[in-house]
């Protein structure tokens, strides 16, 4: 039976790339500069703790099959060039520092969204964190909610019959993906049967 690790995730600013400026922003006029300072740090501390709890689960990652939500399927080759190409050699994200500590130690970054759902999903929270005043923002993410939510729940599906697929009996992987998402839900619905451990 395979096993995958669940970590449920909190994305840091730095997550977000060329949506960075707008959510911090956004998140400041909200709850002040002190406030997202703090929210920041709390999620560095997040990361610390969920990578000192998968050293201790998985001492050894190499062959480990990493999920993560953001990375659309493609080739080996092309997932890790995206990766290369959103972090650099020297990640500033905490999550993706993780990421890349692991690959360095031989684990495999498996292409884990529908990139036509992703971008859907992107282009909605771009709306939504780019308007004006807080007043647009709010009448935006009313008009979007319940198209947000339903690409979310598609996206869970999609991912969890990815997983169903590529994970074999013999392999491990680790599933790294927002609080928000239902992923293990749907993977149960499916025919295989997996040891999901949370971390």
């Amino acid at each position: 039976m395979p096993v995958l690790y669940y970590v449920p995730i909190i994305h840091s600013i730095e997550d977000y790339g060329s949506l960075r400026p707008a959510i911090e922003e956004a998140f400041a006029r909200q709850r002040g500069k002190a406030g997202f300072t703090d929210l920041q740090r709390n999620i560095n501390e997040f990361w610390k703790i969920a990578e000192e709890r998968i050293e201790r689960a998985i001492p050894n990652v190499q062959g480990l099959i990493i999920y993560h939500d953001g990375f659309p399927v493609g080739s080996p080759e092309k997932i890790l060039e995206l990766f290369a190409h959103m972090c650099g050699d020297n990640p500033k994200s905490p999550n993706f520092r993780l990421i890349k500590k692991m690959l360095d130690k031989r684990a495999v970054l498996e292409g884990t969204e529908d990139i036509n759902l992703l971008i859907e999903q992107l282009n909605l929270y771009k709306r939504a964190v780019e308007a004006a005043t807080p007043e647009e923002q709010a009448k935006i993410l009313t008009a979007d909610g319940q198209r947000s939510q339903e690409i979310t729940r598609l996206r869970d599906v999609f991912i969890a019959k990815r997983i169903h697929g590529t994970l074999p009996d013999s392999r491990e992987g680790i599933l790294f993906i927002g609080r928000d998402h239902e992923v293990i839900t749907e993977l149960e619905k499916l025919p295989r049967k997996f040891t999901v451990i949370s971390l």
